[in-house]
This record gives structure tokens, sequence and C-alpha cells, in this order.
């Protein structure tokens, strides 16, 4: 089942029925229907064909949905960008993925002007003003959105036709781009509104950004596949979190990082309770708060676990549930643990977790332009997670850690390659190591150690001032740390391992303790 298909059954079959809640709006499946035909028709009439490449730097709301459901009925792929990225991150993923156009929140042109001249092939900025802009601003891109009930696309379309390029955070080199064909978001979606007991009466919540997949696979097209609403948020907030549930009536809502702990630091309320949320789907629930969060908000933590690029393998659900596990295969994917040589290893040994799909474009078609790559993490018929972890005897996975050097930080990936590469480029630094630290809201913080050149020096906040111009918001370091020499292999490379048996010394710098605030653009 491609998108372009499954518009055409669901609009036919909904019509005048909620898709979407934002805000103060309501948007129908119809209305959502032909305002994506319109989008489609004019990025056609713009020159656009089956299988270009239009990047998104949208923040959440129905333009974002109007355009990812516009391009995928046309045939054209979606390069969805973390509106946090900027410079040389940004440079390079529209340049890689061949973006020929790209739709951008108003405050957000003079980033994308800032690095257009890295990228040639950019021949088409399309700017979608904020909801509260005047009727001449949205005037432009409203003309995109009228109403078109007939697509007027005549290209064959199928489910192993690419959707969309989601660039994954680089841990050995570049961002890349895995290739997710049509066929997969539906099968995702209609497993996981299964996993959630999602009916046609159900709502369900995501304040996660929809340029991440989870939030695209999962919450969009699980809303998709139930026949229900999808209510969005623009981002979370604590504070106003379970507000924003019961002013929507959320039945599910995803979860990312850090969320868990950081709702349960929250100060108690006798109104705690009182919320239509039966479900919470996510991943790493801490075990030491799991039950007390279910008790204290009156609801169930369902765990999957999974990627960008092999979808969810394995679920942790009520009726099976062990916690501490990240649960049992379900029915897209066979699941294994294996050595360095892909030997299966017995339950209790730790491994590498390997994954192969079930059923056809379950998972990601591979990396784009990176043939060499996609054979090494595909090598064997098994897909490489990366991460580490173990089996029980009945057949339970558990999480022991990630292979990949790559910090977790806030529900966001981010490369210590990139961020070395940044920090490197200061005139006063010989070289770096990023590594991850413990966080007391769970994941991870980011801490940078600094060897600086000889007869030079540096401050450490001058230091995280020039890596915010360069780096999200997200991935600035909040630890940094100088030192002389850093210990290293033979082959010269950085033994992050031992600085990371001690994480914070009395010589770290801590940007949170030292009172500098980050500027959020």
């Amino acid at each position: 089942m491609n998108l372009r298909r499954l518009w055409e059954e669901k609009a036919a079959r909904n019509g005048g029925r909620t898709f979407l809640v934002f805000g103060d709006d309501r948007i129908s499946y119809a209305e959502m229907h032909v305002r994506s035909n319109g989008v489609a028709n004019a990025l056609r009439e713009h020159g656009i064909r089956k299988g270009d490449t239009v990047a998104v730097m949208l923040g959440n709301g129905a333009e974002f949905l109007y355009v990812w459901f516009g391009l995928a009925k046309l045939g054209a792929v979606m390069v969805p960008i973390n509106t946090a990225n900027r410079g040389d991150s940004l440079a390079y993923i529209l340049h890689h993925s061949d973006s020929r156009l790209i739709f951008l929140d108003a405050r957000h042109r003079a980033t994308i002007d800032a690095v257009r001249a890295r990228v040639p092939g950019l021949e088409h900025l399309v700017e979608v003003p904020a909801a509260d802009a005047s009727p001449a601003a949205r005037a432009p891109f409203a003309a995109w959105v009228e109403g078109a009930d007939r697509l007027k696309v005549d290209d064959e379309l199928g489910d192993g036709d690419v959707m969309a390029i989601n660039y994954t955070s680089g841990t050995t080199g570049p961002p890349k781009g895995a290739m997710i064909p049509h066929g997969m978001y539906p099968l995702v979606g209609a497993a996981y509104a299964s996993w959630v007991d999602a009916t046609p009466d159900s709502v369900i919540y995501t304040c996660l950004p929809l340029f991440h997949a989870n939030a695209q696979g999962l919450s969009t097209a699980g809303a998709l596949a139930a026949d229900c609403a999808l209510a969005l948020g623009d981002g979370f907030s604590a504070t106003r979190f379970w507000d924003d549930c019961r002013r929507y009536g959320a039945h599910v809502f995803n979860y990312v990082g850090g969320m868990i702990p950081i709702l349960m630091k929250q100060p108690p309320r006798p109104d705690d309770a009182d919320n239509p949320v039966r479900i919470a789907w996510g991943a790493a629930a801490p075990r030491d708060i799991w039950r007390a969060f279910e008790e204290r908000f009156g609801l169930t933590i369902v765990e999957g676990y999974g990627t960008t690029e092999d979808s969810i393998p394995l679920t942790n659900l009520p009726a099976s549930c062990r916690m501490g596990s990240i649960g049992v295969p379900t029915h897209l994917a066979e699941v294994a643990v294996v050595d360095a040589e892909d030997r299966p290893l017995a339950a209790g040994q730790v491994g590498e977790i390997v994954v192969r799909p079930r059923v056809a474009y379950s998972m990601m078609l591979g990396y784009y332009k990176m043939p060499d790559e996609t054979l090494r993490r595909a090598r064997n018929l098994w897909w490489h997670s990366g991460d580490l972890g173990y089996t029980d005897p009945d057949g339970y996975f558990y999480f022991v850690d990630r292979a990949k050097d790559c910090i977790r930080r806030r529900g966001e990936n981010i490369s210590t390659f990139d961020l070395e590469k940044v920090v490197n480029r200061h005139p006063a630094v010989l070289e770096s190591a990023a590594l991850g630290v413990p966080s007391d809201v769970g994941e991870e913080d980011v801490k940078i150690v600094v060897r600086c050149r000889p007869g030079t020096s540096v401050t450490a906040e001058d230091l995280v001032r020039f890596v915010e111009e360069e780096v999200p918001y997200f991935a600035v370091p909040r630890y940094v740390e100088f030192v002389d020499d850093f210990p290293k292999t033979p082959t010269e490379r950085i033994r992050k391992h031992l600085l990371k048996e001690k994480p914070i010394t009395d010589a770290t710098w801590d940007r949170e303790r030292a009172g500098y605030v980050l500027r959020r653009r």
C-alpha cells in the first residue's frame, strides 16, 4: 500500500471525520486530502516529478502534513530536515540529497540563505508563513493548498518506490540518508495502531517533531491506519503536557528519551491521574520509575525498540511485558544477537542486535548514494543495528549499550564526528573528543574534551559560544574540559572509553552551573 492509494481510500471512507487537531484547528480527512492534492499539483507545475527530492524544513503543523502527503501523492521524495539544523550539516544534507526545492518556515530563511551558495542544485524556496501572519503574507503558500479534488498525476507508484530520505546522525562520518519505501509507514502504522489498541474514536497525541521518523511512522501513520484523529503539539513542555492531553482528549501519546523522568519530576497534582490517556508508547522507560509513573498518571507504558532504518522489530506489550526487557520480535521482523563473526549467541551472551524483515518493505531500502555503507550494515542478510544486547532463555531481548559512538540527548541523536569537526575548527583547538555523560533526566548530556594548540588558549565559555553558531542547540556541549594530552591507541585514535570512566572531574566546566544561556534560534 502506497500513500497515494491509502489517502484515496481514507478520504472516501472518513470524509468529514477529524484527522488533525492542532491548537484550535480541526482538519478533516477530506480537507487534508484535497489540500495535499493542491500541493502535489503545484509541485508538478514547478517542474517537480516522480523521484525528485524535495527538502522540508517546517515545524509541527498542518502545513507539514499538506507538503508530506502532497509529495507522496506526486511520487516525489521528501527530505525532512531538523529545524534546528544549520551550517555544514544543513548544507551537506541539502546537497547530498539532491534537493531541488525546499519548503521552509519563514523564520528559517536566513539559515537557508547562509548555505545556499553551497547547494547549487537547490532551485526553489517556498516559504510557509506562521499561522498568525497577515493574509497577504500567507497568500502565496495558501495558493498551493487550494482545494483540488483531482490529482493531476499519471505516474504509477509502487510500494517499493522511495517516499522519504530520513537523514540519521553520522557517528563515524557524515549523516546517512535512510530511504523509506512507500510501503513501510502503512505497515508500521497499522502495526502500531494494533499495539496501542487504537480505534476510530481514539486520539493519538504527539508533541514530537514531524521531521522525525517517530512522529511520521508511528503517530501519523498510526492515526491514518486506525481512521482516528492525530493531535499534534508544537513541542514538549512538561508544565503543559497533561493539560494538552486533556484538551485534546488524547488516548495515546508517544514519548522519547528523558520525557518520562522529566514528567515524573514535576510537582504532584491531585488531578495527575485525571486524564484520558490509556497508553504511553516509547522506549527506554526507566525501570526504577516505570510502575510509579503508571500508577501516578493512570496509564500503561508500552515499549517498542527500533530505528529509522528497521522500523519496530521488537515490542514489550502489556499482556506479556517483562520489565527491563525491550521485548520480543514483532510479526514484521526476525531479530537475533550475534558475535563479531555474525554467529548467533546463546542466551545471556552480549553481542550486536541484528534484524531482517519478515514482510516486504517493512525496513528501509538502503542509504541514499552510500552503497558501500548499506552493504556493510546489511552484511550476511542481517541489518546490523550497532546496538549491543542479549536475550534471556525465554527469548526476550535486553539492550546493553550503543556500539556506535553516538550521543543520545532529549530524543535527539548527536553525531560526535560532526561536533568534533566544528570544535576542531576553532583556532586554539588542536583536537577534541565529544562524549555522552550521564544526565539527571536520563539519556546523556554532551561533554567536549579539548587539547589546545601549544601557545594558545580559549575559555570554555568562548568555545561554547563558537560552537553554538554552527550546531543545533541540543548538540551544544554542557560540559567542557581541557587536557594536556589524550589517551590513544597505537593507531592514534582517542580512547574515549577511558575518558568516560571519569565523566565529570574538578576540572570540568558546566555551562548550566556557570549560568550560560543558549540562544534557541
